[in-house]
């Protein structure tokens, strides 16, 4: 279990709420698995081309057994320059929801949250109210989790790329969404 006092409050992720505009993050639904012991559990991840490695919250971490290991790191943010600490990681395999054919491992920082108002996640019926995302089907996870689990960092920068022909350009004010290996987002 992941049981290291020092693993930091939260990640920061930048979101602006400004009035009736709505933002909707990339996020998208996965499988979170330990090949060690065979658990696994789906969860809402955000795609985040801003962090260069890919993290999980401590709770999922627990949840699913995974054994980490204490690293010294160099974390970075928006808020601090470069600084080494010691935080925790584990080995986790992230399994696609959309393409089932496809899973990747990663070496995930552990945290204890990703700050990431879990209603800024589009649903079907969000996208369905935008005519250009009509044929868009995203996956979601019943009942709803109340919180980002993971964080796809660049570390797998390939998995965020938009799939061939998948990206429906919008208007202002709209979103645009695209096809990853992980699904619509």
């Amino acid at each position: 279990n992941c049981s290291n006092s020092s693993t930091p409050s939260r990640i920061f992720n930048a979101y602006v709420k400004s009035g009736s505009k709505v933002v909707f993050r990339p996020v998208v639904a996965i499988e979170v698995a330990n090949v060690k012991n065979g658990k696994s559990k789906k969860a809402l991840a955000i795609l985040d081309p801003g962090s260069d490695t890919t993290c999980v919250v401590k709770g999922l971490a627990n949840d699913l057994e995974f054994d980490c290991q204490s690293d010294d790191i160099e974390m970075s943010t928006v808020m601090k320059r470069s600084e080494m600490t010691r935080m925790e990681s584990c080995n986790i395999k992230l399994q696609s929801i959309y393409d089932k054919d496809f899973s990747t491992s990663a070496k995930a920082i552990v945290v204890q949250q990703i700050p990431l108002d879990v209603s800024l996640t589009p649903s079907q019926v969000d996208i369905d109210a935008y005519p250009h995302l009509r044929d868009v089907i995203i996956h979601e996870i019943s009942p709803t989790p109340s919180e980002v689990e993971v964080l796809i960092g660049s570390d797998l920068a390939y998995t965020r790329t938009p799939e061939e022909d998948s990206v429906r350009r919008s208007g202002i004010n709209q979103p645009t969404g695209y096809r990853t290996i992980w699904g619509w987002t």
